[in-house]
């Protein structure tokens, strides 16, 4: 079932992150938010033309204006993620792991809470129970003795 779970999201991911990058790239006649939303991009400078403007910053107007497909996107690379720790990493590093990862998307969803757009709360929600699900998954393994305690090693 996880496998299948991660191949359908591998599916979708492509699809879901082409279209958040067309609906972002409004964002180049849109100039009065590239202040706002071209945040990648003003950190190596001031954004004054179109050709200023950095692929990521697509994403986060998206994510604030039409943010279906970047949740979507986002769900997909969390479902990834999850997968290859729960795949690839064993004990300890597996709960660690997924702690991280849920730190990370709490940490993006408190960060988001305050948005001035319907999407980025949207947005924030939708990290938050990430995080949520991916620190349940952490304390899950911890629980359930997946993962080994230091002081068991022989």
């Amino acid at each position: 079932m996880k496998t299948l779970i991660f191949l359908v999201s591998l599916t979708i991911l492509p699809f879901a992150f082409y279209f958040s990058m067309y609906e972002g790239s409004a964002l180049l006649e849109d100039e009065f938010e590239w202040k706002n939303s071209a945040k990648v991009s003003a950190s190596a400078g001031e954004v004054t033309k179109t050709g200023d403007i950095n692929q990521m910053d697509f994403f986060i107007y998206a994510a604030k204006f039409r943010p279906f497909f970047p949740i979507v996107t986002t769900i997909c690379v969390a479902v990834i993620a999850l997968w290859a720790i729960d795949r690839f990493m064993k004990d300890r590093i597996h709960m660690i792991g997924n702690g991280v990862i849920g730190l990370a998307f709490i940490i993006g969803g408190l960060s988001l809470i305050t948005g001035v757009t319907q999407g980025s709360s949207y947005f924030s929600v939708v990290l938050l129970l990430l995080g949520a699900a991916a620190l349940f998954l952490a304390f899950r393994s911890l629980r359930s003795g997946h993962s080994r305690s230091i002081l068991n090693h022989s």
